[in-house]
């Protein structure tokens, strides 16, 4: 369960102090999914970067499993954040490995011995279908299949959540579907929660529930 209660983040710029959020609240049982709709600057980023505990909030909680991550330590968050799996507009691939090698960088960095991390890399490369670029370098694959090597970074440490801004802003239609149709299906199969932003009328609708912010107030939470 993810609760968020008057949720405010303002930002200072210069002389002038910019409201991105103001007082949003919203419930989201676990397992489901959720879009977060609105216009540029409605702040759709801002919400999910609060929600993956990557900022801070100038006021109100983030309450996730009945734990309150905006209060916690460096340390504490950490673990928090090994539940969530981030997938961002640009996939981030390190262009000097492969890709086999950039989706087991999570696990080796955290300790995981190498045998166990290939196995677990390839398993999600086969899950996103992609098992067969496993040697190749991200500049090598097309924008569809290097996002969808972010995708299989994300899954690999197997995350209870996904937090996805924009996964689809950059690829064309057909890929943009496939990469769309890999997060619901993950969301379906795994029970994983799903959070996306999205500028996508019809993605949202394909979504369990769909939050509109305007002026980073919810304008609808359906």
């Amino acid at each position: 369960m993810i609760e968020v209660r008057d949720l405010s983040k303002t930002f200072c710029l210069q002389d002038q102090t910019i409201p991105a959020l103001k007082r949003v609240s919203f419930k989201l049982e676990g397992g489901r999914s959720l879009a977060i709709c609105g216009r540029s600057g409605a702040g759709k980023s801002t919400l999910l970067h609060l929600l993956g505990g990557l900022d801070k909030p100038t006021s109100g909680s983030v309450i996730i499993d009945g734990q309150d991550i905006t209060g916690m330590t460096e340390k504490q968050e950490s673990r928090v954040k090994n539940n969530m799996g981030f997938v961002f507009q640009f996939h981030h691939l390190l262009k000097d490995f492969n890709i086999l090698e950039n989706v087991m960088m999570p696990l080796l960095i955290k300790g995981v011995k190498k045998k166990e991390a290939v196995s677990r890399a390839l398993d999600v490369l086969q899950r996103v279908d992609i098992q067969d670029k496993k040697s190749r370098y991200p500049q090598e694959l097309s924008g569809g299949e290097q996002q969808r090597a972010a995708l299989a970074r994300a899954l690999v440490h197997n995350p209870k959540m996904i937090l996805a801004d924009e996964p689809t802003g950059n690829l064309d239609e057909n890929n943009s579907r496939v990469v769309f149709e890999l997060l619901c299906r993950l969301n379906h199969d795994l029970g994983t929660t799903l959070i996306v932003v999205t500028h996508s009328r019809e993605y949202a609708d394909k979504l369990d529930h769909r939050l509109i912010l305007n002026f980073g107030e919810v304008a609808g939470y359906t």
